[in-house]
């Protein structure tokens, strides 16, 4: 009997998730930020800007998955796949070069009336341009923290202002967030800029289905 009812449950559940479930597309950009190297700009807003591709799932009004895949620049790469040094706390570039990076989040995205707010946290996966032939040792698996909110302007149409956070690995994110939160002032500033240079501030152009 009690096998039936969570069998009922979970039936309803599912019903009611599709009943309630919305898939979303879009494109996205996130303008270049931090200091970024002046042999790496072009003088084009939009040509040194990361470009987003967005797809996303929200299913009993709260729960939320997305994916965004960016094209990024190669001083993005090199902030990206840099790493702290533990010992002396410094900043050790990454490699230049382009990429293209995939992340994928879970999360709550509660609505009310025009407004939504999303809170996630997942995982990337970065792909350096010809890293096969040098033999490049990207991590295979990185961590990532997104929040922010959408505005629907019309049934089918919104906008999104997001704020993702991405490192290589979760032992960078431990270490930066320890000299974040620690006593240190100089390490706390190496680890503002590292958060900072991996901050995509997203502006997305979306579109419901």
């Amino acid at each position: 009997m009690r096998m039936k009812a969570v069998l009922a449950i979970a039936m309803i559940a599912l019903v009611c998730a599709g009943a309630w479930a919305e898939i979303e597309i879009g494109l996205g950009i996130a303008p270049p930020i931090g200091e970024v190297p002046e042999e790496a700009t072009t003088g084009d807003v939009f040509g040194d800007s990361t470009k987003v591709v967005h797809a996303g799932y929200s299913f009993l009004w709260l729960f939320y998955a997305s994916y965004d895949g960016l094209v990024l620049p190669p001083y993005s790469v090199s902030q990206m796949s840099g790493s702290i040094d533990t010992s002396s706390g410094a900043y050790i570039p990454g490699f230049y070069r382009p990429g293209f990076l995939n992340t994928f989040n879970v999360g709550i995205r509660p609505t009310i009336g025009p407004l939504s707010v999303i809170a996630s946290v997942g995982i990337n996966q970065m792909y350096v341009y010809k890293q096969e032939d040098d033999g490049l040792e990207i991590p295979p698996v990185g961590v990532n923290l997104r929040v922010g909110a959408g505005f629907r302007l019309t049934k089918w149409l919104g906008l999104t202002a997001t704020g993702t956070s991405v490192f290589a690995d979760f032992d960078e994110l431990s270490a930066t967030l320890d000299a974040l939160t620690g006593d240190d002032t100089y390490l706390q500033d190496i680890a503002k800029e590292r958060i900072l240079s991996t901050l995509f501030p997203i502006v997305t152009l979306v579109i419901y289905l």
